[in-house]
């Protein structure tokens, strides 16, 4: 998951479409909705994100409810790393 926000930070950079077929300029609009585009590719990632944390979340809470999963001293405690 890492990743995929380091990407999605890296779309906001104006470098980030360099090389990706789709990073070619429309002639008719002159390359006018290339920050839209990268701005749309960053938020799609960033839910991306979102899916996979709440499918982390999901699978945690029914580990914990089937006794699979035990949570540590740490957490019991509400500690941060």
């Amino acid at each position: 998951m890492d990743t995929i926000v380091d990407v999605a930070r890296n779309k906001a950079a104006p470098l980030a479409d360099l090389g990706s077929p789709e990073s070619e300029p429309d002639p008719a609009s002159a390359g006018t909705n290339a920050p839209r585009r990268r701005r749309l590719h960053q938020v799609l990632l960033y839910m991306r994100c979102l899916h996979l944390l709440s499918q982390t979340l999901a699978f945690s809470r029914a580990e914990l409810r089937s006794k699979r999963l035990k949570p540590s001293a740490a957490v019991k405690k509400g500690e941060t790393l």
